[in-house]
């Protein structure tokens, strides 16, 4: 809980300490005046402008900053539960009564907000101890993220992301050393799962055969094509625009690249393969409850295997990933309703120099 108090207690600090700066104006908010060191930034140029442009700037606005963030950041709060519901149990901290007021929205709405099943006598109250948690994360996320804007949120993302790698790496060596090593795990897994179903766990493509592999070359291939920022527009467009050269631009894109696709799926690849051997499958259990249960192995074997101050770390890992995702998404968001009817944060041009935005008039 130190660790925890201490990383809220540095990403609050980092939104005070930049908020004089931020309030400087929007460029200085959403891109932190372009002076982001590659290492800390990942994306690229603004693109729309004119008035024939401005049509599309609404759409983008409604689309990307409304309507594609509530349902981004409605997927990570839902994840957020599974993470907080084993540690932050506020139904039995809080006072008796304290969360009947939330319970009772959440069993109005009918969807619970706990991996445990709806015939559970404590199920909304559970709920409402997630729900709670979700308040205090995005609250705290908020408090930061808006006083210091893009600086701010640029500061504690680079804190979390070492946080999350570190904490990922130790989690990953205990899970390995728990189930006797990596040479250990296919011989589990035929044990558990059959010779066969081993050998589709640890293949690269989901099924064999060249046919199989040009199916999932191809759908990797549609997805690069229609992906969100390949149009060069994004909170990835934003990182690379705050940075304060085009080689630090390029940078951040490569660094972007190998800690996203490589060095993070090197670390999850271990831990995925030894949880499923750690906690093996239960076949009598099916649908939904077998999707709550595999979803909350993660968090279990967390709370299962990992030492205190390992423990504490990772807790504060996973949290910081959430609040990274939420902090992104509120700042580059809010970026499009701001600059929306006239300007957008992935499409305007902006000239004015480093040393004449410093003395721009506060908005």
């Amino acid at each position: 809980m130190l660790i925890v108090l201490a990383f809220m207690t540095y990403a609050v600090g980092s939104g005070l300490a930049a908020r004089k700066d931020a309030s400087l104006g929007p460029e200085e908010y959403f891109l932190a005046g372009r002076s982001m060191p590659g290492w800390k930034a990942e994306l690229c140029e603004r693109r729309y402008t004119g008035r024939v442009a401005e049509i599309l700037r609404y759409v983008k606005a409604f689309y990307f900053g409304t309507l594609f963030n509530c349902i981004v950041l409605a997927f990570v709060l839902l994840a957020a539960t599974r993470i907080t519901e084993p540690f932050l149990p506020w139904h039995e901290w809080l006072p008796a009564g304290t969360l009947s007021p939330l319970a009772a929205i959440v069993e109005w709405v009918g969807k619970p907000l706990t991996a445990i099943g709806l015939d559970q006598p404590d199920v909304w109250l559970r709920s409402a101890a997630n729900l709670f948690s979700i308040l205090v994360i995005v609250g705290f996320t908020a408090l930061y993220s808006t006083t210091g804007g893009l600086r701010s949120v640029m500061s504690t993302d680079a804190v979390q992301v070492i946080l999350a790698f570190v904490a990922t790496a130790i989690y990953a060596w205990v899970v390995v050393r728990a189930v006797g090593g990596l040479d250990d795990l296919p011989a589990w897994l035929s044990a558990l799962y059959g010779e066969a179903r081993m050998h589709e766990m640890l293949s690269f493509s989901p099924i064999e055969g060249a046919d199989a592999v040009a199916t999932v070359l191809g759908l990797l291939g549609i997805q690069w094509f229609a992906q969100l920022n390949s149009d060069g527009t994004g909170y990835l467009a934003q990182r690379s625009m705050a940075c304060r050269s085009d080689k630090d631009a390029k940078v951040a894109a490569v660094v972007f690249t190998y800690a996203q696709s490589v060095l993070r799926t090197l670390l999850w690849l271990p831990i995925v393969v030894g949880l499923m051997i750690l906690y093996p499958a239960d076949s009598a259990v099916t649908g939904e409850a077998a999707t709550a249960a595999r979803e909350g192995i993660f968090v279990l074997g967390v709370r299962d295997h990992l030492p205190t101050g390992a423990l504490g770390l990772m807790l504060v890992g996973l949290l910081a990933a959430l609040a990274s995702t939420v902090d992104t998404h509120l700042n580059w968001g809010s970026s499009y309703w701001t600059n929306g009817p006239t300007t957008s944060t992935i499409g305007c041009t902006v000239s004015a120099s480093s040393s004449s935005r410093r003395t721009r008039r506060r908005w």
